[in-house]
């Protein structure tokens, strides 16, 4: 049995380290001192010449137990000097000697209670022996071993205290400090790589995107097509008036004629058609944008809320447990009914808000899913980020150009468009074959060449024409001018208001969340200790509670600005 119970035994003690320390590094550590006790025990039971038996087999189990105190002894005060000590040598050096005599004085005494059993002489005195040899070995050697061997390897694998956040033996004060950092953390190359996923997702499906790029396909195989010619035309004629010479039959004349704008015109047509293009281009970019624009602030408002949820869940889960201990502490006497009636209005509307969150975070993921086309149960396109991160600020240079391009190509279209009309007023050209036979015996044949020129001498359609194309151009020149302003007064906006969120989001990363932090840890000791009575308490936390929900809204605001910098379009 002993095979079973040993095992046991060193599997509970190794646990209950754990549950006292709450970390597997202290729990390992403290744990050395079984190993070393192990090594005094056999040592003893080979000095005195006796087998190991069942009897030495407890009091193994026995010395495993009384081993691990000094650890625990001599690393609690380890852990209690962090504050007062910033260098580890110290630290080590002043622990060891406080603790020495405490280490001493519980191993001596353990050892002198079981020194009469272990020289026992007497009935029952076979059984006795090898159990207290086996505990005084063990403790003789542990402790030697302890006061040497564990402040070592507590210099070599525990963090200096400048490098350590201080233990505070509150889980809770932890998780919210977890809380803090999650909605304070920049962005891993996981979360950039899933929103870059969404927005490839959106150039390769949205309709808005694919109706734009047909349109620029379009545009681009005109441009690249044959300039627009006039009908050519084919005649063929029968004159009896005009017989051959040669048998007095009439003519079969056929006639190829073709008309010619001025050369100019085709010119101002090809400028054109290269401005309607690279407008339609940037058409696309801006349809892109725009697209882009609605799935990232969507992909955002996602890991805002999944933020907030998270902290409504921790604070549900605090104003539980003051429910139950109200509830305890009113069924006992302690307090009244008003404490119990706070701390249950107080879950309940920290409940409400949470149903609120989850509405709509439910309700932006199928947005996200509609604009992409895809279905909401497809786990590829789930939101799995958690961390609420500061975007890059926008670039200058991006902000100033990015409808530059449009501008100038609206222009140039107009431009040339009044250019072409223009050219409408000058001259056609028409050029003309003939060839004349009547396929007979005796038939001569002719050919003939015609050259001419069309002057538009009534042209007052053309002239308004071109004038309206004039006119337009010079309505387009100024609506570009009233967009840019537009434009500017859009982009100055922004960036005030994302200069303002950004001074908010650096005082809650570099001074709030501290704050929340020592309000929230402040508030657990002060009530635990009865300092406070529970509407401070309950103050408090909703003093850090806000300090947290603000510092989300700051991210979120500053990332929301940062986005519409980044894809500015004019709504």
């Amino acid at each position: 049995r002993l095979f079973y119970v040993v095992p046991l035994a060193l599997l509970l003690i190794f646990v209950l380290l754990y549950f006292a320390f709450d970390s597997v590094k202290l729990s390992a550590l403290i744990y050395t001192a079984i190993p070393l006790a192990t090594i005094g025990g056999i040592w003893a039971l080979w000095l005195r010449d006796m087998p190991f038996s069942i009897s030495a087999g407890i009091g193994f189990i026995a010395l495993f137990g009384v081993a691990v105190l000094n650890g625990i002894v001599l690393i609690e005060h380890f852990r209690e000097l962090h504050e007062k000590y910033n260098d580890m040598n110290q630290l080590i050096i002043q622990g060891a000697k406080d603790r020495m005599r405490p280490v001493l004085l519980t191993a001596l005494a353990a050892m002198g209670g079981f020194l009469p059993m272990a020289v026992s002489q007497s009935a029952g005195a076979e059984v006795q022996r090898p159990l207290a040899t086996v505990v005084i070995g063990g403790l003789f050697t542990s402790t030697l071993l302890t006061l040497m061997v564990i402040p070592v390897l507590y210099a070599l694998y525990i963090k200096p205290p400048s490098r350590k956040r201080k233990r505070t033996g509150d889980k809770n004060f932890f998780f919210f400090l977890f809380l803090l950092g999650a909605a304070f953390s920049y962005p891993a190359k996981a979360q950039d790589g899933e929103w870059k996923s969404l927005l490839d997702t959106a150039a390769a499906r949205h309709p808005a995107i694919l109706k734009a790029e047909a349109m620029l396909r379009g545009a681009e195989a005109q441009r690249h097509g044959i300039p627009e010619m006039k009908k050519t035309f084919i005649t063929y004629e029968n004159d009896p008036t005009n017989p051959d010479p040669a048998n007095g039959y009439a003519y079969k004349t056929f006639t190829l004629s073709q008309g010619f704008k001025f050369p100019s015109w085709y010119a101002a047509q090809k400028k054109e058609l290269d401005a309607a293009y690279l407008r339609q281009q940037a058409m696309y970019e801006l349809e892109k944008r725009r697209v882009f624009r609605e799935v990232s602030l969507l992909y955002f408002d996602i890991l805002y809320e999944k933020n907030l949820l998270r902290t409504y869940n921790r604070l549900d889960s605090l104003y539980a447990s003051f429910e139950q201990a109200a509830r305890r502490r009113y069924e006992l006497g302690e307090s009244n009914r008003l404490e119990f009636l706070t701390a249950q209005a107080k879950r309940k509307r920290i409940g409400l808000k949470r149903k609120q969150v989850q509405t709509r975070l439910e309700n932006y993921r199928r947005q996200l899913t509609v604009l992409l086309g895809i279905s909401s149960n497809n786990k590829n396109y789930i939101i799995h980020s958690d961390s609420l991160y500061l975007l890059p600020p926008p670039s200058p240079d991006t902000l100033d150009n990015s409808y530059k391009w449009l501008f100038d190509a609206r222009e140039r279209e107009a431009y040339y468009g009044w250019k072409k009309n223009r050219r409408n007023l000058l001259p056609d050209w028409q050029v003309s074959f003939s060839y004349g036979n009547n396929f007979l015996p005796g038939h001569s044949t002719y050919r003939a060449y015609m050259v001419g020129i069309g002057i538009p001498l009534l042209g007052g359609s053309r002239r308004a024409a071109a004038k309206r194309s004039r006119l337009q151009w010079e309505s387009i020149r100024y609506d570009n001018l009233l967009l840019q302003r537009r434009l500017r007064i859009q982009k100055e906006k922004l960036l005030n208001e994302w200069n303002y969120w950004q001074q908010q989001a650096a005082y809650y990363k570099n001074e709030g969340r501290k704050l929340a932090a020592q309000l929230f840890l402040s508030a657990q000791k002060a009530y635990k200790a009865g300092e406070i009575d529970y509407f401070r308490y309950v103050q408090t936390l909703e003093n850090a509670m806000e300090i947290e929900t603000g510092a989300l809204e700051a991210f979120h605001q500053y990332n929301t600005k940062a986005i519409k910098l980044k894809y500015l379009t004019f709504n």
